[in-house]
């Protein structure tokens, strides 16, 4: 009997040590995706005091959409990973006519920063 108790106690101990450890991942998790969304915005922060900065958007919360006051230069957009690309006026590069694809079908959702 004391056996079995033992064996009963062990269960409800790994019982519990699991579910310990399952919140404690929901938690990393949450906390994880919460710092990517503040450096975005840190990031886009950082270029609405450059020179000919017209506004700065966070776009479908992937993108930092910086538009620039001088035509010529058109947009330029960051990636999380760092990459960037422009999309002048008249340009037709497949990043560019994918963006205009996706403004023009509402899936291009973009939140001001300044």
């Amino acid at each position: 009997m004391k056996e079995r108790n033992k064996f009963i106690r062990s269960i409800i101990t790994i019982i519990i040590l699991i579910l310990a450890i399952i919140v404690l991942l929901i938690l990393y998790i949450q906390t994880s995706s919460n710092s990517r969304k503040l450096t975005l915005e840190n990031r886009a922060l950082e270029f609405c005091d450059q020179t000919n900065v017209e506004s700065v958007s966070i776009c479908n919360n992937q993108v930092i959409e910086v538009k620039t006051s001088l035509s010529s230069d058109g947009t330029i957009y960051h990636h999380r990973d760092g990459t960037t690309f422009s999309c002048k006026v008249v340009t037709t590069t497949p990043d560019c006519k994918a963006i205009f694809n996706a403004q023009q079908t509402g899936q291009w959702n973009c939140r001001e920063i300044c």
